[in-house]
């Protein structure tokens, strides 16, 4: 269509053409400089090759193109209407209607006595829940449109964890600082997708927030998210963390995932249907995992998702993973069991107990070999002593931290920002982990109060600490004990040496704390710098202090191979018995877990002592059962020393045989007892170890020679003449 412009009739005045009363006039907002005519569309059939002067065909210009997108960027803004939580309508103007309409309420009444800049920000807040109220009605439509507090072009909106006011998602980057600002609260602001408001309420908010708000924005955190029986078990999960309050973060990372393992495993199970068929009960949820009549389509899941497809692995299946989905199908069984009975199911609870009961028959056929592949590797790489840390890389490790705490402390000038606190923590987490040989994360979830505890005492008996001689009172003060929660019952110890009191100190100053970022809500006595109430990962502070020194083998470094390396040398040592009842209590589990899980095969004393006896067999030179392999003196010569039997009385009472040497020594060591020149009768226990200290290689422990000093002394004037 063309466009003419055709002049004015001569006959019109000036007034008549721009008279206010025309009802046919419209101004123009285009442009400032309006022409003398008047545009209008003509018909094709008007369209000719001759124009008469006072008509001008002109085609669109591109400056009627430019006016027209001004007056679109040119409509006015129109104010969205905002819902009134007390007369349950939406108002044009909240805070007049407010004032106007609900002066009498109790919350508009404190809000009208604050100031200016409190009042304005209290009416914000009760605008915030308003659209928060009318956005959880929202969130139950098939495809809801949610209010918002500033417009943007992004469909996303997500709700503040602190506020309840609904933004974008990519303003909460902003909203976050300003809303973490002015919130009375030290608590992080945290989004939540505004669609799970749906299934929001006061018993699992934390969830949402802590669990479905963090996964990502693929397939199978979709599904996390949108799938209610996996929300459910995630919810059930994630209640345990009311249990075990001082483990929120390991909890939250075990819950999610367990959540993304069944969501890849129902993934994978509806992707084998083009192989064995379709599902035979298909619900379209998780809930078709636990159906038994799916069993075998779940086995080959199974199977297929556990596989290894990484080349240079060497084994065909992931071991750890595959064993966990057995367990995590056994209790997401028990929580889907629970739920339809609650829901009077019984035929669906039924079900699931027919399908645990075929899980456990083929346990063996689907698991067996996940089991025997976690036990051949714990046989051959974890038992084995090369794969232990090196006791030159522990050494380097200990100097490195104390040198560096020592360093930070020193520099008093120095301010204490967040780098140098994270360094400080870092070296003392290490410290603890390597010194008590904990678990990675053990140290690192201690409280303030465990550390001030065991700076006073607390756990000590002060009748017990009278009864201590010198030596112990001194080391006492060195080492600090405290104790913190284990498993179950259990408390588990934690012995902080002296050179990590003062550093703890600093770790533990209010100011020091605030300087760094941390929130004065966190009680940790090693905190995340984040802003969270949390604690520092023990296995990152470990590995931030490795990257530091210069080691020869550092991934040996880590806190479950250092217990490895502590249990061999505490089976190596000569500890009486009564003693390694405690060493095995510090580190958390019992003497055959010691042997059997942590400890590396004894081979030395396998070649020492069982070899000995073995060859002596060989050679016909049978040892007497009663005479100890410890006495026996290694022999350089092929031919072995015969032994003298000791004389056993028909009573039936054992004897020790007592080398004349070994007899020598203890007798020149204690002769002033034997010639009665001592203060004491009989020497003590304390004497007797100092005795055993001095000489390594002695063969019998100090009860034995306790006993031999009172027959000695007791026979001093029959038997032995006095010794010179």
């Amino acid at each position: 269509m063309v466009v003419v412009k055709r002049r004015r009739l001569h006959s019109q005045t000036f007034s008549d053409i721009d008279s206010d009363d025309d009802p046919s006039y419209v101004p123009s907002d285009c442009s400032p400089n309006r022409s003398d005519s008047d545009t209008f569309p003509v018909p094709d059939e008007m369209e000719t090759g001759n124009e008469e002067p006072h008509v001008k065909t002109q085609v669109t210009s591109s400056k009627s193109a430019q006016c027209s997108e001004e007056k679109e960027r040119k409509q006015p803004y129109k104010k969205p209407y905002r819902f009134c939580m007390y007369c349950k309508k939406h108002m044009s103007k909240l805070s007049d209607h407010l004032k106007n309409k609900h002066r009498n309420e109790e919350r508009i009444q404190y809000a009208l006595g604050l100031p200016t800049k409190e009042r304005i920000e209290e009416f914000d807040r009760i605008r915030k829940e308003g659209t928060f109220e009318v956005n959880k009605i929202r969130a139950k439509d098939d495809n809801p449109q949610f209010q918002r507090e500033r417009s943007s072009a992004s469909n996303s909106v997500v709700i503040c964890s602190n506020c309840s006011g609904a933004y974008s998602a990519p303003y909460m980057r902003r909203h976050k600082h300003h809303c973490e600002y002015k919130s009375d609260s030290s608590k992080p602001s945290m989004h939540i997708p505004a669609s799970f408001l749906s299934v929001m309420n006061d018993t699992d908010s934390s969830f949402i927030s802590e669990i479905l708000s963090k996964f990502r924005k693929d397939e199978v955190g979709q599904l996390c998210q949108g799938d209610p029986i996996l929300r459910e078990i995630g919810k059930r999960l994630w209640l345990k963390q009311n249990k075990k309050p001082d483990k929120k973060t390991e909890v939250r990372k075990s819950v999610m995932t367990d959540m993304r393992r069944l969501a890849r495993l129902y993934l994978t199970l509806i992707s084998v249907q083009d192989n064995l068929g379709p599902l035979l009960v298909k619900a379209g949820n998780v809930s078709d995992l636990m159906q038994r009549s799916n069993f075998q389509h779940l086995e080959v899941a199974v199977q297929q998702y556990t596989e290894r497809r990484e080349e240079g692995e060497g084994l065909g299946v992931k071991a750890g993973l595959k064993l966990g989905v057995f367990y995590l199908l056994k209790s997401s069984s028990k929580i889907l069991k629970a739920m339809y009975l609650m829901d009077d199911k019984d035929n669906e609870a039924d079900q699931i107990d027919r399908f645990t009961a075929v899980l456990d028959l083929q346990h063996n056929q689907i698991f067996g070999d996940a089991t025997y592949h976690l036990n051949k590797r714990r046989e051959e790489k974890l038992r084995r002593p090369s794969g232990q840390p090196l006791e030159a890389d522990i050494k380097a490790v200990r100097d490195y931290t104390t040198s560096r705490i020592t360093e930070l402390l020193e520099d008093t000038l120095a301010f204490w920002d967040r780098h140098r606190f994270v360094e400080l923590r870092d070296c003392l987490v290490s410290r603890l982990t390597l010194f008590n040989a904990r678990r990675g994360g053990e140290p690192s979830r201690l409280y303030i109060k465990c550390w001030q505890d065991a700076k006073e005492g607390a756990w000590l008996d002060k009748q017990q600490l009278a009864t201590l001689d010198s030596i112990d009172k001194a080391l006492v003060e060195d080492l600090k004990v405290g104790y913190q929660l284990g498993k179950g019952k259990h408390l588990i110890p934690v012995l902080f040496p002296t050179d990590t009191h003062e550093a703890l100190d600093k770790l533990i100053n209010k100011e020091i704390r605030s300087c760094a970022g941390i929130g004065n809500d966190n009680n940790y006595l090693f905190p995340t710098t984040s802003g969270a109430n949390s604690h520092v990962s023990g296995w990152h502070a470990l590995d931030n202090i490795c990257e530091c020194v210069t080691l020869d083998d550092k991934q040996s470094i880590t806190a479950t191979k250092n217990r490895h390396r502590v249990s061999v040398l505490f089976a190596l040592s000569h500890i009486p018995e009564r003693e390694r009842s405690f060493i095995f209590k510090h580190l958390g589990h019992s003497q055959e877990t010691n042997e059997n899980i942590y400890q590396a095969p004894l081979a030395l004393k396998e070649v020492t002592v069982v070899g000995r006896q073995l060859q002596m067999m060989d050679k016909g030179d049978i040892m007497d059962p009663a005479t100890s392999s410890e006495q026996v003196k290694p022999q350089v010569k092929p031919q072995v020393k015969p032994q003298v039997k000791p004389q056993v009385k028909p009573s039936g009472r054992n004897y020790t045989q007592w080398r004349k040497s070994d007899e020598k020594e203890l007798l020149a060591h204690f002769k002033e007892y034997i010639n009665g020149e001592a203060t004491k009768k009989l020497p003590g226990r304390k004497e007797i170890f100092i005795f055993l200290k001095a000489h390594p290689s002695f063969p019998h422990p100090w009860q034995t020679v306790r006993t031999k000093m009172m027959n000695v002394v007791y026979n001093k004037n029959k038997r032995f003449p006095k010794v010179v």
